[in-house]
């Protein structure tokens, strides 16, 4: 059953000591106030179109308030004018879609206006990636191998944690499959019948308002809904060790072409 909401502890901006202590553990945290100096907390549907607007970007089709996706296929993209995007936004009718795409890859102008916590440790391989979603829009159960630090800048938008002790009950996909990553639980309505160990997975729901920063640690599987219209960036971000199967984990994802 899952847990009372935003039992995940609530914190003003740390100190890199104090952060690196929730990283160990591995225990995800609110962190507010981080993004108080952010340019980007301007941003709204006027800005991005006034910046961006002629700019194309890679959006996955929403079907019932969801990202489309398979263990075949992984998920499928279309393009899309930014500016077409948000002007059916304005207008009431955005289009069916969930933006989400790496910053550097895509709109690298963007990261003018991001910044990187200074609590957030140095390290050899990172990445941002921006989301942009309708209102009552959700994406799949899945888990990442880097830690993670979810920034919402518009909207809110719901998580459901279940932490990597309960990897067992979450019925991934297979390894073989393009969403190795994934669960085949949709955990807003579980099927007991088909996943019957999931009944046991301890689940947590924690809610971001504008402004909230998330740390989710490496391995914690997560579920998200946009209960606004949602903008959000995460920076992803690996040391050590696990920068190694980072690396390698990324290579896999690029040799077998496996888009999520």
């Amino acid at each position: 059953m899952a847990q009372a909401l935003d039992e995940v502890a609530r914190i003003p901006v740390p100190s890199r000591p104090a952060f690196s202590a929730y990283v160990r553990r591995g225990r995800p945290v609110v962190i507010t106030g981080a993004l108080d100096d952010w340019p980007a907390r301007r941003w709204s549907p006027e800005y991005l179109k006034s910046e961006y607007g002629d700019r194309v970007m890679p959006v996955a089709p929403i079907r019932d308030g969801k990202v489309v996706y398979g263990a075949e296929f992984g998920v499928r993209y279309d393009q899309i004018r930014f500016g077409e995007w948000l002007d059916g936004l304005l207008a009431g009718s955005p289009p069916p879609y969930y933006a989400m795409f790496h910053v550097h890859e895509v709109l690298p102008d963007l990261a003018h206006d991001l910044r990187v916590p200074p609590f957030c440790p140095p390290a050899p391989w990172s990445t941002t990636r921006f989301w942009m979603s309708p209102a009552d829009t959700g994406s799949p159960m899945h888990q990442d191998l880097p830690d993670n630090l979810l920034a919402q800048l518009i909207g809110r938008k719901r998580i459901v944690l279940v932490p990597p002790r309960d990897s067992w009950r979450m019925y991934r996909h297979p390894l073989t499959s393009h969403l190795p990553q994934y669960s085949r639980v949709d955990v807003e309505n579980p099927d007991f019948v088909r996943f019957p160990r999931f009944a046991r997975a301890r689940r947590i729901v924690v809610e971001l308002a504008p402004g909230d920063l998330l740390y989710l640690p490496r391995l914690w599987w997560h579920q998200a809904r946009s209960l606004d219209f949602s903008v959000s960036v995460n920076h992803w971000w690996a040391t050590g060790w696990r920068y190694a199967i980072v690396r390698a984990a990324v290579a896999y994802q690029q040799l077998r072409q496996i888009r999520w």
